[in-house]
């Protein structure tokens, strides 16, 4: 459940990582084309790199669009549980603390995961366009196996993240 929205959130952050890197990946095909004797084969490698950028670009516009309506708290949760850049989460969210347990913390994330689920849909992006866009992508293909077996779930345990929550003392 929620493969394709966890990884439009992932990739969100990266997206212009990504986009620089199927470029490259295109360019250097170019340019090393003179070694290739299948041009059909290299015409149609380059041709997916630069659809790859197109994607990736578009999933990034459309989750913008919706991120863009969220609060303070929910995007803090988003940042901590899919975004990751550590300049947010050292520099904007750096003092923020979730006035709620460990435990709602988790409760809290699938929340957000399920209100950015249903407002994609409500746009009209389907897991079939998400398929479509990066079906020749193995890269991105991985990211959305492990986020539809939710096997993304798991870094977050064992790790010590009690920083983020209020005391005890701080929350009465």
């Amino acid at each position: 459940m929620f493969g394709y929205e966890k990884t439009a959130l992932y990739l969100y952050p990266r997206a212009e990582y990504l986009k620089e890197m199927y470029r490259g990946i295109a360019k250097a095909k170019i340019d090393t084309s003179y070694k290739n004797y299948d041009t059909e084969k290299l015409t149609e490698e380059v041709v997916n790199c630069l659809l790859q950028e197109r994607a990736i670009e578009k999933w990034r516009d459309r989750t913008e669009h919706i991120l863009k309506d969220f609060s303070e708290e929910e995007m803090c949760l988003l940042e901590y549980k899919y975004f990751r850049r550590k300049k947010m989460l050292c520099g904007k969210y750096r003092e923020y603390r979730f006035p709620f347990s460990y435990t709602s913390f988790f409760r809290r994330i699938r929340a957000v995961t399920k209100k950015f689920s249903f407002r994609l849909r409500g746009k009209g992006f389907s897991e079939k366009d998400f398929l479509e866009d990066f079906s020749g992508s193995d890269l991105i293909m991985r990211v959305y196996a492990k986020a539809e077996s939710g096997k993304d779930e798991c870094y977050l345990r064992g790790k010590d993240c009690s920083f983020i929550f209020a005391s005890r003392d701080q929350s009465s």
